[in-house]
């Protein structure tokens, strides 16, 4: 188990019982650069790629690892704008909480639960 400061309360900074849970080692993964824009001003899951042109959906497959125990990849696609890039890099990580939220569902406390079925991304 893990402490996480911020899957009850998105971009919590302040660790308090109020804002903290203990949750699984995986479900924590999940949450880990979830959301925000890069230094580069692309929104997070977003690449560009100089040879296509276009931007790539990218996100980090929390349950997959490679041949090293690091996260693999998975590509998503290419695409003409960060926006539509940015809505299939959600929706495929949407997919991959609730997921997850199911399976840890009689294991996990319902307020946990809850909060991540209900994840709200940022904006870009």
């Amino acid at each position: 188990m893990e402490l996480d400061k911020d899957i009850l309360v998105p971009g919590n900074k302040v660790y308090s019982p109020d804002t903290c849970i203990f949750v699984p080692k995986r479900i924590n993964d999940l949450f880990v650069h979830i959301h925000g824009k890069k230094k580069n001003g692309l929104p997070t899951g977003v690449t560009y790629s100089e040879k296509t042109g276009k931007y790539q959906a990218t996100v980090r497959e929390s349950c997959k690892d490679d041949e090293d125990g690091k996260k693999k990849t998975a590509r998503l696609g290419f695409f003409d704008t960060a926006e539509e890039a940015y809505e299939v890099y959600k929706a495929h990580k949407m997919a991959e909480i609730i997921y997850i939220a199911d399976s840890y569902k009689d294991v996990i406390p319902d307020k946990l639960y809850q909060a991540m079925i209900n994840w709200k991304f940022d904006e870009i």
